[in-house]
Formats: C-alpha cells, structure tokens, sequence
C-alpha cells in the first residue's frame, strides 16, 4: 500500500511527489517524516522474509499434491490454501477502512485530548472512504496545498489473483473428483 503526496505549503514543501507512506512485505510500515531529505523512516518491520514464506508454501503445496490419497482431500487444501492468500489483502484494506479512527485515537493520546486539524481529518476521511485507491487535493489552512495519491500495490492484487486460482482449482478438483464418483 503507497500514499504518496505533492505538499506545497508555507511549512512543509516537497520537490514533487514524493513516498509519504508505504507498507510493503519486504521493508514493513515506513513513513517519511517530511524532515529535510531524510526520506522514508521504518516504523516496524517484518522479521521473516517473504521470500521464505513463498517458498515454504510452493513445497508444502507439492507435499500436498504427492500426498493426497483422494482428489476431495487436495480440492480442499486447494480451497483453504485460497481463502488463507486472502488474508493480507483483507487486512490492508481493513487497515486503510478504519484508518479515521486509529489516527483520531492516537492523536487524543499523544495531544492530550485535542482533535486533529480538519484538515488532516478530511485527508485521512478521503483515504479510508476509497481504501483500493484515489487522489485529493485539500487546501491546507490557506498556507498552501496538499495533492495526494494512495492505492494498493501489485503485491495485493498478485495475492488475490493467487488466491482465485487456487479456489477456482479446488472447486474444478472437486467437481472432477464428483464425477470419477459417479
């Protein structure tokens, strides 16, 4: 997931359009803090790479395919294994929905109780109400303006076509297996 903005205003300005936020499965959450040319900033990352969960994954999924005494038992497995891909996609755009409310929440722990700057509330407002993506615009307490741009990245897309392939396949080993029944 990528939020990225063009800021012109009289106390923060970017040279273009630059990475504001991203999540990503290799660096984890990092934010740009905007401070001089520091650029994006780890918040947490992600201790497994993803490259060992793929690969864990295609081998327990030949495992699967060699160990399978019945065509329903791997139609099964095909079908979990698909709802399972779903599960980061899920999450990001759950994350991204509820994202009013997380900023609001620790905005009022860090400041004491005071809201957000309307401004920033109608920008994080925009964001969570298009969650696969979009762009606003928002003028910036007359000192400027703020264009920014956010969508899923490929990785989601790629999990979720993934993910239908390997429910699509269950479902065609299942219908297969239930014909060879009869």
């Amino acid at each position: 997931y990528t939020c990225s903005g063009n800021i012109q205003t009289t106390m923060i300005t970017t040279e273009g359009t630059v990475d504001i936020v991203t999540l990503d499965g290799v660096n984890g959450l990092r934010v740009n803090m905007l401070q001089g040319s520091d650029g994006l900033s780890p918040l947490f990352a992600i201790v497994v790479p993803f490259s060992i969960l793929f690969i864990s994954s295609v081998l327990l999924n030949v495992l699967d395919v060699i160990s399978a005494e019945k065509p329903s038992k791997l139609s099964k497995s095909y079908i979990i294994s698909g709802i399972t891909s779903l599960i980061p996609a899920i999450l990001i755009i759950v994350a991204v929905i509820s994202l009013t409310v997380l900023i609001e929440s620790v905005a009022g722990a860090f400041s004491g109780g005071q809201g957000l700057p309307m401004e920033v509330t109608d920008i994080v407002t925009a964001i969570s109400s298009a969650p696969f993506g979009g762009t606003t615009t928002q003028t910036i307490d007359s000192a400027g303006t703020a264009t920014l741009n956010w969508g899923l990245g490929i990785g989601v897309y790629l999990f979720i076509v993934a993910a239908a392939i390997k429910i699509v396949a269950g479902i065609m080993l299942r219908k297969t297996a239930i014909d060879e029944m009869e």
